[in-house]
């Protein structure tokens, strides 16, 4: 899964800088930064460029998640099906036994039976953070620049 890799212990540091300052303006900028990619999945990706909109439900369930405790933001879904489109699929799938509903109004029933299936990725997730990785980036340390000019008293 695509991350934006982080010396971890140097932005510790510098976070620790300003009494909490920097770090709470750096948290407020990665929740932001979180939302506007969760965004831009949905509306870039989801809105019929990777996948077709059937029901919007794929597109409703995106979201970010922040841990800012730990120091990142989740953007992602619940939606069962949703790794199966991100990853693809090889395998054997059961189906249940059902009750088909046909246009002329008659019921029939459908005994379970097991398919093979072949699913290509379509990914919608590792793509978008990919393509927003140097925005996100720059907007952390613009952040952290911005942030550390007015702790020394507006001085660039």
């Amino acid at each position: 899964m695509p991350a934006i890799l982080i010396n971890a212990a140097r932005v510790d540091a510098i976070l620790k800088l300003g009494g909490g300052m920097l770090e709470a303006a750096y948290l407020r900028e990665l929740e932001v930064q979180g939302v506007e990619l969760a965004q831009y999945v949905k509306f870039r990706k989801l809105s019929g460029q990777v996948l077709h909109v059937r029901t919007g439900t794929l597109r409703r369930s995106i979201h970010a998640s922040p841990h800012l405790g730990e120091g990142y933001v989740d953007v992602g879904t619940n939606v069962p099906y949703a790794r199966v489109w991100e990853l693809g699929f090889r395998g054997t799938v059961s189906v249940a036994a059902h009750l088909r509903h046909l246009k002329s109004g008659k019921v029939s029933r459908v005994r379970s039976y097991t398919m093979k299936r072949n699913d290509a990725a379509r990914p919608f997730l590792r793509p978008s953070l990919v393509a927003n990785k140097s925005k996100i980036a720059r907007a952390l340390r613009r952040t952290i620049r911005s942030t550390l000019s007015e702790l020394a008293g507006g001085a660039t």
